[in-house]
């Protein structure tokens, strides 16, 4: 059995490199035969995206951190803010007022008040062991960790306990996303994608897709504004996959191809565009997508990119 640790390894290099068991509902299986297209970089811009903001994790030593980018994106564009000091920024989330950062080796969630400013002092919350993946919906934020997920009540306070939880992963990598009252966790073992009625109330999944498991493997997701469009894309399978919701059973998804080699280390969506940070590139596809979507827009970055997540 691959060890923890060299899971850890995979899920850092797949960062680096860019960011349901028995029992638990039904699990209909996802053809992955759909067909595929190229997602061949443009270097136009196309956006309306003014005024929202792009949030972008990055691995540096002997500190990463986060930085904050105006949309609409253009070739070697500027942070308008960072904030460093952190380590392993692996999940990234954003709600009207603060920015959330996970930390995977130490579990420690800072919070920033929005907009980000050049000397921002975070907030520090403890969770009980490192973060793969955050989500916030309404009054609760949700935090994934290698055995499953809490649910907090925002404001986060230290001390804290969770008032909600899914347990039964093991030693997992879990992405998460919320919208409209479902919180979406993905795991890469297992090669799911669940669906939770929110708040969280011990009730099982309302719908599961299974999708081919990965070991030694992260998995990032996240839900179009509209709610219709579910978009999962994994560290060692070069696609990106879209889900239209609600999800029917063998419903099979739109694949969009990152390319030969190229993997997703963050996704983020905005009202017209999905972004997918990949190496040292943020690429920007217009939505909706389509088997050969190409992005409209990309970005160049001075690091490889990680998490990343779009303002609200």
């Amino acid at each position: 059995m691959t060890s923890y640790a060299g899971r850890l390894f995979a899920f850092l290099v797949a960062a680096t490199a860019l960011d349901a068991c028995a029992g638990r509902g039904a699990t209909p299986v996802v053809p992955l035969q759909a067909q595929t297209g190229s997602a061949l970089r443009q270097t136009a811009t196309r956006s309306t995206d003014s005024g929202q903001f792009l949030f972008l994790s990055h691995y540096a030593f002997p500190s990463g951190g986060v930085s904050e980018f105006r949309l609409p994106i253009h070739d070697h564009e500027r942070a308008t803010a960072r904030a460093g000091g952190m380590r392993q920024p692996a999940a990234v989330t954003a709600d009207a007022r603060h920015l959330y950062v996970g930390s995977y080796n130490v579990g420690t969630i800072y919070t920033y008040d929005l907009p980000l400013t050049k000397h921002a002092t975070p907030e520090l919350f403890s969770a009980p062991t490192g973060v793969s993946g955050l989500a916030c919906s309404g009054r609760y934020i949700y935090v994934a960790q290698p055995s499953g997920v809490l649910e907090y009540r925002l404001p986060l306070v230290a001390g804290e306990k969770p008032s909600g939880q899914i347990g039964g992963y093991g030693s997992d990598f879990i992405g998460l996303a919320a919208r409209n009252g479902t919180l979406f966790v993905a795991s890469s073992i297992e090669g799911t994608v669940s669906g939770y009625h929110l708040p969280l109330r011990h009730a099982p999944p309302y719908f599961t897709i299974q999708m081919k498991p990965e070991i030694d493997s992260s998995v990032r997701l996240v839900v179009g504004l509209d709610g219709t469009d579910l978009y999962v894309a994994r560290t060692w399978d070069s696609n990106v996959y879209d889900f239209r919701l609600p999800y029917h059973a063998n419903e099979v998804p739109t694949i969009v191809s990152l390319g030969w080699s190229n993997y997703a280390g963050g996704l983020g969506v905005s009202h017209d565009h999905i972004f997918v940070t990949v190496g040292k590139e943020v690429r920007a596809y217009p939505l909706p997508l389509f088997p050969f979507s190409a992005p409209d827009a990309s970005m160049d970055l001075p690091y490889d990119g990680g998490a990343l997540s779009i303002s609200e």
